[in-house]
């Protein structure tokens, strides 16, 4: 299934300079790891999510530039989700990502890894996956009250793993990766 994310692209052109202007988003630590397949060896080709955590879903920014016949050009995309590919090693990186609190979701066939970060404006946050066969999980609400109250959407914490309750009020999720998750259920009135 594909899926439409919102994107903003601002470009600058820079005749004879290596910067992107400056700003609060530029010039801050990348966030970068590894991700192993069970065995502990390199899981190269993974691909691995950063995503922000919460109720509401902020933005990701991170920059791209590139150097084309002497003029630097620069670009960033705002958006809720980035994407990075394990190298040989097993390694990744996001560029200058903003400090705060981030899941990073990795996953190689159908291995799945998460684990949550705090990312500083100070350090680089360097994280380490093991990815592992994924669980599946159905969430079903005791005594969930009058209508107003019952939920109808929920969502894994960083993620944009969802679901929607059943005809028995049952949510059944795609298949998770191991570890302590942080569900996000939704009312009608999207509290």
């Amino acid at each position: 299934m594909s899926r439409i994310l919102p994107v903003l692209v601002t470009f600058t052109a820079v005749i004879g300079l290596i910067s992107c202007g400056g700003g609060t988003d530029v010039g801050n630590p990348d966030v970068c790891g590894t991700v192993t397949n069970p065995g502990g060896g390199y899981a190269a080709g993974a691909r691995v999510v950063l995503g922000t955590g919460g109720n509401d879903v902020g933005l990701v920014y991170t920059t791209y530039v590139e150097s084309v016949e002497g003029i630097v050009i620069c670009f960033k995309a705002v958006r809720n989700f980035d994407t990075a590919y394990c190298d040989s090693k097993g390694q990744f990186t996001f560029k200058e990502v903003p400090p705060g609190d981030y899941s990073l979701l990795a996953s190689q066939g159908a291995l799945l890894a998460l684990q949550k970060i705090n990312h500083s404006r100070d350090y680089g946050t360097m994280a380490g996956m093991q990815l592992s066969e994924p669980a599946e999980i159905a969430v079903r609400m005791v005594n969930p009250g009058s209508d107003s109250l019952k939920f109808i959407a929920a969502r894994i914490d960083g993620t944009l793993l969802a679901a929607v309750p059943d005809s028995t009020g049952v949510f059944r999720f795609p298949p998770l990766p191991a570890g302590d998750l942080d569900i996000i259920f939704y009312r009608e009135n999207e509290t």
